[in-house]
């Protein structure tokens, strides 16, 4: 399976995107950091590191998409291809990416509530609580839903899960990106304040670079 064009490679991401119901906000805020990080990738990498995160990005997306045989393997022989030093640099870029759409995905939760309750005139949400249990009393009845809800308990359960672990440098900077993603939503398109939250993201994306992840 040949390489795709860069043309081919835009329609592949494009399409793979579109077709992961994702909202427009938060894909443009996805596409925004992800820019970010490939600035940061070719400023701060070493040399060629941001076109083998893309080679390698492109690739798993065509295996994802095609589910071929010639298509994983075309992923995977890219990984393979790879020294040790510049596989460990691949994987720290991706990761760095993964902490960016995480941020992105929870910028939405929190972008989502804060319009729902912003407006007077809502409609009860369905996916809170109350309607949860105004679903249950539909189909149990008052009385018993109210017993249900009573004979329930909560208590918090701390694990320890490796793939959630990081650095509390990590955790910081993400922090701040959190700041830095609401001003640049509450400054006007295409004026200073924009301009000037891209500019501090950039930076902090640059630090999440540097920062080693364990």
């Amino acid at each position: 399976m040949r390489e795709p064009t860069h043309t081919e490679a835009i329609d592949l991401v494009g399409r793979f995107e579109a077709e992961q119901n994702i909202p427009e906000r938060m894909r443009a805020d996805v596409s925004m950091l992800g820019a970010l990080l490939g600035r940061v990738l070719r400023e701060s990498g070493s040399p060629g590191l941001y076109e083998d995160v893309e080679r390698l990005r492109i690739a798993t997306i065509q295996a994802y998409t095609d589910e071929t045989p010639e298509a994983f393997a075309r992923a995977a022989a890219i990984a393979d291809s790879f020294t040790v030093e510049r596989a460990d640099e691949v994987a720290r870029a991706f990761t760095a990416y993964f902490h960016l759409v995480n941020l992105a995905e929870e910028h939405q939760r929190v972008r989502v509530l804060r319009e729902r309750d912003g407006r007077p005139d809502r409609e009860p949400a369905t996916d809170s609580v109350a309607a949860a249990f105004m679903r249950l009393a539909a189909e149990v009845g008052d009385d018993t839903a109210l017993a249900r809800l009573q004979a329930m308990r909560f208590h918090p359960v701390f694990t320890a899960h490796p793939t959630e672990a990081r650095r509390r440098a990590v955790s910081s900077s993400i922090r701040r990106l959190a700041v830095l993603l609401a001003e640049h939503d509450a400054s006007l398109r295409g004026g200073a304040d924009e301009r000037r939250a891209e500019r501090r993201m950039v930076e902090e994306v640059d630090t999440l670079w540097r920062t080693a992840p364990l």
